[in-house]
């Protein structure tokens, strides 16, 4: 098969057993249509997988690296290119675990916010656990929403009001020392 050119570069020329990278897209189509086998990314191996719910299972606060999109890919892979991968199940079972262990981190992490908070660090968190979270952030900020309306409290009033204030009392702390 002759290269292809794409608007990001060509990809090609394709040999019989010779492996080449070409974006996920088109190694998914090329496999659907039969004219490809797909080599899984190298944390799709099984043993790297096992590795990483170890990982996952010792770090009781953190999250262990894996690819940002890794659901996706894996969703996609297992779909498509089952019959490529060595030990598929297994993968398969391995991806879960390691995606109900993150799961189960992200909702104890949620229970334990209290008070103020200025930010939150999520190191290593996929998009899939993002998306998840957002349910719960829309919601907590409507509810947030709802209390301040409920109290009139308006932010960009009190923010005024403060530097007002603020530069008044500045005025006056330099006229003071001004003789």
């Amino acid at each position: 098969m002759p290269e292809i050119s794409l608007i990001a570069g060509k990809i090609g020329p394709f040999q019989p057993q010779q492996p080449v990278m070409v974006p996920l897209w088109l190694a998914l189509q090329l496999r659907k249509e039969g004219k490809c086998g797909i080599m899984p990314p190298e944390w799709m191996d099984l043993d790297n997988l096992q590795a990483k719910e170890n990982e996952e299972r010792e770090q009781e606060e953190n999250f262990t690296e894996l690819p940002y999109h890794y659901e996706e890919i894996a969703s996609l892979l297992l779909k498509t290119a089952q019959s490529d991968m060595k030990d598929s199940r297994k993968v398969k079972t391995i991806l879960k675990n390691i995606s109900d262990l993150r799961s189960s981190k992200i909702k104890q992490g949620l229970r334990t916010i209290k008070g103020k908070i200025d930010f939150i660090k999520l190191n290593n968190v996929a998009a899939m656990e993002l998306y998840s979270m957002r349910g719960f952030s829309v919601k907590t900020l409507s509810a947030f929403k709802a209390i301040a309306h409920a109290t009139n409290y308006e932010p960009s009033q009190q923010m005024a009001t403060y530097e007002a204030s603020q530069s008044q009392s500045q005025t006056q702390a330099s006229s003071q020392y001004d003789d």
